[in-house]
């Protein structure tokens, strides 16, 4: 039985399938996510030979982390997420092999006057372990 198949239960909820991981039986994998004031870092920033890592967060979570989830992480360590009109957006950045580039993915978004998020996790979103957020 592979590890996944051992370590996680699928919950039906509508026509997706939901997966839960156990926490206490899965390892962690590493996510790095960069705390930029007013914006995204430039795709043209991400290469093969460098990333950026200025302002580089390295986060150990699970594929059934959601957003809503990764931004209370956040805001524990950046004062500025704090703020009550603060909006933290989620994009992934992976390099995309049949097209030899890195690209992104809008994931969504946090707010914290509006209270809107997507509230998917990072499974739904697939994202793989070693990918930037």
């Amino acid at each position: 039985m592979t590890e996944s198949a051992t370590n996680t239960n699928t919950q039906a909820k509508g026509s997706k399938a939901k997966v839960v991981v156990d926490r206490e039986k899965t390892c962690p994998f590493l996510l790095r996510m960069f705390c930029k004031e007013a914006g995204h870092h430039s795709i043209t920033d991400y290469s093969t030979e460098r990333q950026p890592t200025e302002d580089e967060v390295q986060i150990y979570t699970w594929k059934d982390a959601t957003l809503k989830e990764l931004a209370n992480l956040l805001k524990e360590i950046n004062p500025e997420a704090q703020r009550m009109a603060a909006r933290l957006s989620f994009k992934l950045v992976y390099q995309d092999n049949v097209r030899g580039r890195y690209v992104f993915k809008d994931l969504g978004m946090i707010s914290l006057t509006l209270l809107y998020s997507m509230d998917l996790s990072l499974r739904e979103t697939q994202t793989r372990g070693g990918e930037t957020c």
